[in-house]
């Protein structure tokens, strides 16, 4: 006999929601340069910080913007107003992997999928920047 054996939905995650987001890093690094107030319209603190210590910091704008965008499309909110930007916040450690911090209304949004918990994905190249966030149960 030994173990017991656990239910089939004891480790269950179903996937509440899913979203991908593709930016062109130097056209959103263009518009960053011809809007200097739009970091702060869609970046928390912390995340500017963190994007203009690192090396290339358009693509890590333009990466931390598609998780943004993922998360969106993931929660099925629409076309967002200004302040739910920065109420998403990409924390992106250099030794592990990137999450996304929830607070307010991009909170909310998540549970009322019933999203429990986000997993984000980045990917990037010369051109683009790409993010896939899931929202699971």
């Amino acid at each position: 006999m030994g173990s017991a054996v656990r239910p089939w939905h004891a480790d269950c995650v179903m996937l509440a929601g899913c979203g991908i987001d593709v930016v062109e890093i130097e056209r959103f690094r263009a518009e960053l340069a011809r809007d200097p107030g739009l970091r702060r319209t869609l970046f928390t603190e912390r995340e500017i910080v963190d994007c203009e210590r690192r090396t290339r910091p358009g693509r890590a704008f333009a990466t931390c913007f598609a998780a943004k965008e993922a998360f969106l499309k993931a929660a099925g909110t629409g076309a967002p107003d200004t302040a739910i930007w920065r109420e998403i916040e990409l924390v992106w450690p250099d030794d592990d992997e990137p999450r996304l911090v929830l607070q307010g209304v991009a909170a909310a949004a998540a549970r009322a999928r019933a999203g429990r918990r986000t997993r984000v994905s980045l990917a990037r190249t010369a051109r683009l920047a790409v993010a896939i966030v899931t929202l699971e149960t």
